[in-house]
């Protein structure tokens, strides 16, 4: 039976998260949840959960580098990459597993819709030029085979987007998830040198993005 591998990086600065976490283990769809605990000495109690693994690391290595590591210990082939200030409709899953196969990728769009009344009829929609899209990366599905290590260098910014660009040159597949409950103050996380972080990596993007773009559309 197909089954989501779970993988949030967390430094435990949203409260609502914990009680969640419990609620998406418990899921049909849930395999496994893989917690990549950036933030060791704020780590709130927690109860064992058979589903819940815990990768302490001695300090704080930044999310692109924690997706990449927890995607090589990921257990089953359907990843669910989550960011840890995000509550949504467990509801969607099913669609989503059942949906996803080799060579797709699915982010959410929180975008706003014009018809409000439509929140709640969850859809997956395929991207197209012009579609104006929203925090994408707070929830990305992908086939753990189709996962392209982000580089070095890109601890924080432009994971999602590297990914996203990746699998659009590859196999032009990319799914919106619209329309579904999803709850979330958007960047909870944050960090006092975000600006100069941002900076540092758009120089790094800018020396690297169109020749691997280029490169992995030739594949």
């Amino acid at each position: 039976m197909k089954k989501f591998s779970v993988i949030i990086p967390t430094m435990w600065r949203y409260k609502p998260f914990v009680p969640f976490l419990y609620q998406l283990a418990d899921h049909w769809s849930v395999g496994e949840v893989i917690i990549f605990n950036n933030a060791i000495r704020d780590t709130p109690p927690l109860n064992p959960h058979p589903k819940i693994k815990l990768i302490n690391f001695p300090e704080n290595i930044k999310v692109n580098p924690a997706w990449n590591y927890s995607v090589s210990q990921s257990q089953y082939e359907n990843l669910f990459i989550l960011n840890d200030d995000v509550i949504f409709d467990l509801g969607v899953l099913g669609m989503i597993l059942e949906f996803l196969q080799q060579g797709r990728v699915i982010m959410a769009n929180l975008a706003k819709s014009d018809d409000q009344s439509t929140l709640g009829h969850a859809r997956l929609v395929k991207y197209q030029p012009g579609h104006r899209v929203h925090h994408m990366g707070c929830m990305m599905f992908i086939h753990r085979d189709d996962w392209y290590p982000i580089p070095a260098g890109l601890e924080i910014n432009y994971g999602d987007s590297w990914i996203w660009d990746y699998m659009l040159a590859k196999y032009n597949e990319n799914y919106l998830l619209e329309n579904a409950f999803i709850d979330t103050p958007e960047s909870v996380t944050t960090l006092l040198d975000r600006e100069h972080i941002y900076l540092r990596e758009t120089e790094l993007v800018r020396g690297m993005w169109d020749y691997y773009i280029k490169l992995l559309s030739k594949k």
